[in-house]
């Protein structure tokens, strides 16, 4: 879990969201930036709910 969290997304990266965020007539409230799994985990979260989404993850990192 430390090397995914050391790794972490290229500020460059959350730069250009935020760079095309700035520029949009009308923005949402909320962008993810980040690579597709990190996009997938809000969805997952959802359809999931909180308790299996924690097992998942836990399983994922092998702290479980």
């Amino acid at each position: 879990m430390r090397k995914s969290v050391d790794k972490g997304i290229a500020p460059e990266k959350v730069a250009e969201v935020i760079w095309r965020v700035v520029h949009l007539p009308k923005p949402n409230m909320r962008y993810l930036a980040g690579d597709f799994l990190q996009g997938l985990a809000p969805i997952a979260k959802r359809v999931l709910g909180n308790r299996l989404f924690e097992w998942a993850m836990k399983r994922y990192y092998g702290l479980s």
